[in-house]
């Protein structure tokens, strides 16, 4: 452990972290109290020392009722220049929910070591997105692309059950496009998580919902999908998931490696103990693609409940965090999973989290590398204050 949150209202973290060239760790607190009568959240540092361990700072806290955004979440984006970009679930100034449907925001660093925020985007829920949970990535170009967990066109759905959307930097602000608007009840996908590019610029995701509505009580089991980038963001579902042995609600953010294929996390299925799956996507000549399975958690001893996506080393090995189920408490766990040698896949606990000061519990957020193999995530409880961790696991 590297930093322990707290006392109220720092800390509860609930997404992971981004490092930059200097080795500095970027974060946020996602607060506590619906209509934050403690806090809405913050966005942290975390800067090496010369003499050990990290110093902790505070960028920025959102604040409520002046069109800022509440309640960050989602991956952290860095740009050439150490600019951040995430996004907020709720505030801004959209009135159609019921504390703003959420925001992208920026915050960049100035020459006297202060950081100014600017909210590129407020959401308006209706046929425009709503509760933005997974953050945003950056292309080549600038551009920022993200998911919005609820609103767009979703009839019959009132509401909507979600969309991807593109927001282009233009003169005195930014522009936001509809990429896709999913549609609720209809074999699409609902409530996505998460975007990735692949090698030919097209973006990948998972729902949570949707897809084979004969599965998961007709609510569908979740989806992968692709938005072909030559073909105007067309959208191709890439697999149903089917529930039993299979898994169901995907919420993390897939990964591929240099072959094209990708991997992924469910939360849930995988079998009797309904603990969540380690899944391939592998792609087929005729541009099919095949969903593989290649771990499913058992709880204890085992992790359980993978909420967050995976990263690859160089090597070829995936890690990631269960937020639940290890070999302690419960509490969690920080795994691996290598390629065997003769086919298959191993996975092994690198961390069991533990009901003590000086540990974390429930880590819900991916893991990131450091430059000598370290890995860095947080937790949501946990620590000396029990509002959770930022933690470092040396190899």
């Amino acid at each position: 452990m590297i930093y322990a949150f707290g006392p109220t209202p720092n800390g509860y973290p609930v997404s992971g972290l981004v490092a930059d060239a200097a080795g500095n760790l970027y974060g946020t607190t996602y607060g506590n109290g619906r209509a934050c009568p403690y806090s809405c959240g913050d966005v942290f540092e975390l800067k090496p020392s010369t003499k050990g361990g990290f110093k902790y700072k505070v960028l920025h806290t959102f604040t409520e009722g002046n069109g800022d955004g509440i309640y960050p979440q989602g991956t952290l984006a860095l740009d050439a220049d150490g600019n951040l970009y995430r996004t907020t679930t709720s505030g801004g100034d959209g009135t159609a929910c019921l504390y703003g449907c959420g925001t992208v925001y920026e915050l960049s660093p100035t020459a006297a070591g202060t950081w100014n925020e600017t909210i590129l985007y407020s959401f308006k829920g209706g046929n425009d997105g709503a509760a933005p949970e997974s953050g945003v990535i950056l292309d080549n170009a600038g551009n920022l692309y993200g998911v919005t967990n609820g609103g767009g066109a979703g009839a019959p759905d009132p509401v909507g059950v979600g969309t991807v959307f593109e927001l282009n930097p233009v003169a005195g602000g930014w522009d936001e496009s509809i990429l896709h608007a999913f549609v609720y009840d209809s074999g699409d996908g609902q409530s996505p998580w998460g975007l990735t590019f692949d090698a030919s610029g097209n973006l990948w995701g998972v729902t949570a919902f949707g897809g084979n509505l004969t599965a998961c009580l007709f609510s569908g089991c979740g989806t992968v999908y692709e938005l072909i980038a030559q073909e105007n963001w067309k959208e191709n579902i890439v697999y149903d998931f089917l529930y039993g042995d299979d898994g169901y609600q995907p919420v993390g953010t897939l990964v591929f490696d240099s072959a094209g294929n990708a991997y992924g996390t469910a939360w849930l299925g995988g079998g009797a103990s309904d603990d969540g799956i380690v899944f391939e996507m592998i792609p087929s000549a005729d541009g099919t693609w095949t969903e593989q399975i290649l771990h499913a958690f058992s709880g204890s001893p085992d992790g359980a409940r993978p909420f967050s996506g995976l990263t690859l080393d160089q090597a070829g090995n995936l890690y990631g965090t269960t937020e639940g189920g290890g070999a302690t408490c419960g509490c969690g766990t920080v795994f691996e999973m290598s390629p065997a040698s003769g086919g298959g896949w191993t996975e092994s606990i690198v961390h069991n989290f533990q009901v003590t000061t000086s540990d974390g519990r429930f880590p819900m957020g991916n893991v990131i590398l450091g430059s000598r193999g370290q890995l860095y995530g947080t937790t949501n409880l946990g620590g000396q204050k029990r509002a959770g961790t930022v933690y470092e696991i040396l190899p």
